[in-house]
């Protein structure tokens, strides 16, 4: 995965430390999913199953961009 490695290479895993970095890695990407979720629905309905187990490219991206620049904040 590109931005693992990037990741890495950045040292924003070693300012994080692991375990850290996956947890907070994987919140925003959920976040980002149910953002998503909520603009293409407008807020009505509920998603399906396969809506909300589904993680695209785009959530993966915009989560590394705000877990980064927040590393990059301190």
């Amino acid at each position: 995965m590109a931005c693992c490695q990037v990741a890495v290479q950045e040292e924003i895993v070693d300012q994080l430390g692991n375990g850290r970095f996956a947890r907070e890695l994987c919140r925003k990407v959920a976040a980002a999913r149910d953002l998503r979720l909520y603009e293409r629905r407008g807020g009505i309905g509920t998603p399906t199953r396969e809506e909300t187990t589904t993680l695209r490219t785009d959530d993966l991206l915009q989560a590394y961009r705000e877990l980064s620049d927040s590393v990059a904040a301190r």
